[in-house]
């Protein structure tokens, strides 16, 4: 089974083992509570929580889900104006990346009931093209949504922080020291993470 196999693995990492020992397996398939209840509505939540805490995220996702009546689409994202999306607490370029994704899904530029078929790289540059979509949000996206193994959002800044504390003694490790450290977990980097992250009581 693969959840034995990176189960396995990670162990090899003398950190990690003790994450492990501590927190027991932590499958990619567990629902997390700040996730939607569609892809659409995960890159929503994905967006609305760029640079902000979880606890303000969250409390402005429960606003625009009130607005959408409580089912997020990009049917009911386009039917809301500008004003009622900052009034929901969003800054005017995230009430634009949110139309701008909508627009999308509206167009068949972007199709999310195929999206899972394609290659994480496809997925990268076909998101990208989306303005308000970065590299965290997408990368969020193939962990969390997607169940993709062997992602490393090197631009999540808990994780980071957790690495640095966990492998640095609390010093600033470069990127390419941190890379060198991730490369190891490879083939199962995403559940890495979810131990990092754990460890900072992110998830």
């Amino acid at each position: 089974m693969k959840s034995n196999k990176y189960f396995i693995h990670l162990q090899k990492d003398p950190i990690l083992a003790n994450l492990i020992r501590k927190y027991g397996k932590i499958p990619l398939e567990k629902k997390y509570n700040y996730l939607g209840s569609s892809y659409f509505d995960d890159l929503v939540t994905s967006i609305i929580g760029q640079l902000i805490s979880m606890k303000a995220s969250a409390k402005i996702r429960k606003r625009v889900s009130d607005l959408c009546e409580n089912q997020i689409s990009s049917e009911r994202i386009l039917k809301l104006s500008l004003d009622q999306l900052r009034a929901a607490g969003l800054s005017q370029n995230k009430a634009n990346y949110l139309r701008n994704l909508a627009q999308a899904v509206k167009d068949n530029s972007l199709n999310l009931e195929t999206i899972d078929k394609s290659t994480n790289e496809e997925i990268r540059v076909l998101l990208s093209k989306i303005k308000g979509i970065g590299n965290w949000t997408i990368e969020m996206f193939l962990i969390f949504s997607l169940h993709r193994e062997d992602v490393f959002p090197y631009g999540d800044v808990v994780l980071r922080k957790a690495v640095n504390q966990l492998y640095g003694n609390g010093n600033n490790l470069t990127k390419a020291e941190i890379e060198s450290i991730a490369v190891k977990w490879k083939p199962y980097r995403s559940y890495a993470c979810l131990y990092l992250w754990q460890s900072n009581e992110k998830i």
